[in-house]
């Protein structure tokens, strides 16, 4: 005869049970050769203006632009590194960048943004 499933009401049970199944997990993704780490913590954005494209400056539509950066451990970007684009859209998004501010990290977490020129019509 079985007996019915009852809820765990020992919280020591509970944390060695919980214990276990993460340790399983972690020698699981070992046993395949993956690594367990734990990822970065999320970067949390302070402060930023509106990026501001020169004038003149002709950017397709649509079109996906990224570009690479690290933000240091004390929230400052640097070592920018835009993929192609029209120059004038790296310079603008170098510079946008460089007045970007981040919570300070603890440590250096390489990142990217994607920039996208969007544009619709007004209608009345």
């Amino acid at each position: 005869m079985t007996q019915p499933c009852r809820p765990m009401r020992d919280p020591l049970r509970v944390v060695l049970v919980s214990a276990g199944i993460l340790a399983a997990g972690c020698a699981s993704l070992r046993d395949h050769g993956m690594a367990a780490e734990i990822p970065p913590a999320p970067l949390r954005l302070v402060s930023a203006s509106n990026v501001e494209l020169p004038r003149g400056c002709q950017v397709r539509g649509g079109v996906v632009y990224r570009t690479n950066f690290v933000v240091h451990g004390d929230g400052r970007v640097a070592d920018i590194q835009p993929e192609p684009a029209p120059a004038c859209l790296q310079a603008a998004l170098a510079e946008w960048l460089h007045g970007v501010q981040f919570a300070p990290p603890g440590e250096a977490v390489p990142t990217q943004i994607d920039w996208m020129s969007v544009s619709a019509r007004h209608r009345n």
